[in-house]
């Protein structure tokens, strides 16, 4: 079809990830009222054998990127975490796409250092525009420039490090550290400077 629509939803004890849409190349004319803004998309792909442990560790990262405030959906392998202005009240997202990357990374990593089944994953960061509206305490929103397919690319390397796309290394240069990636035309992040504005969530996180 001319766009394709994911649905997912994930129970968890502190409550339940909502079903949503997420709609790429779609006409422009359908969100009649939405203004563009600059996001970022962090997309996490996740090949892992599905039993209790693996699935708890999933939606832990799940969940902690939703409580930072972006919206998190689900399609198939790939779990796609969303930050824009509408949603973090920020005009610049990159850095916090960072910091959650981070964190995903970090609970992943800790998982496979204490369980026998491993996780394997790969971290897609991509930017770009969107057309978005808040209708009936919904966030609704077109993508264009391929913004997700892009991010799903990165991730699809399952190379279990964080990987940027050229836009989001650009965009990024001077707060985060990278190098040139292995696995094509991305960048590495090699190290994140402590920053003080982010050190509650980094806080508030890390006692997962």
């Amino acid at each position: 079809g001319y766009f394709r629509r994911y649905f997912a939803s994930q129970k968890h004890p502190g409550g339940e990830i909502g079903v949503k849409n997420i709609i790429e190349n779609k006409k422009s004319d359908e969100i009649l009222s939405g203004t563009k803004e600059h996001a970022y998309v962090v997309a996490v792909k996740i090949n892992a054998v599905n039993n209790e442990r693996t699935n708890e560790t999933v939606k832990n990262t799940l969940y902690m990127a939703k409580n930072s405030g972006a919206r998190v959906y689900i399609d198939g392998d790939y779990k796609l975490i969303i930050l824009a202005p509408k949603l973090t009240r920020k005009a610049e997202n990159g850095f916090t796409a960072v910091t959650i990357a981070k964190k995903v990374e970090e609970i992943l990593n800790k998982h496979n250092g204490q369980y026998r089944e491993k996780i394997k994953f790969g971290i897609g960061i991509n930017d770009g525009e969107i057309i978005s509206e808040i209708s009936n305490n919904q966030f609704k929103f077109t993508t264009t420039g391929g913004l997700i397919s892009a991010a799903k690319r990165i991730a699809q390397s399952e190379s279990m490090k964080i990987l940027l796309s050229e836009s989001s290394n650009s965009r990024l240069r001077g707060a985060v550290k990278t190098q040139k990636s292995s696995y094509g035309n991305y960048w590495e992040i090699i190290n994140v400077p402590d920053r003080t504005q982010y050190k509650d969530f980094l806080d508030r996180f890390n006692k997962n």
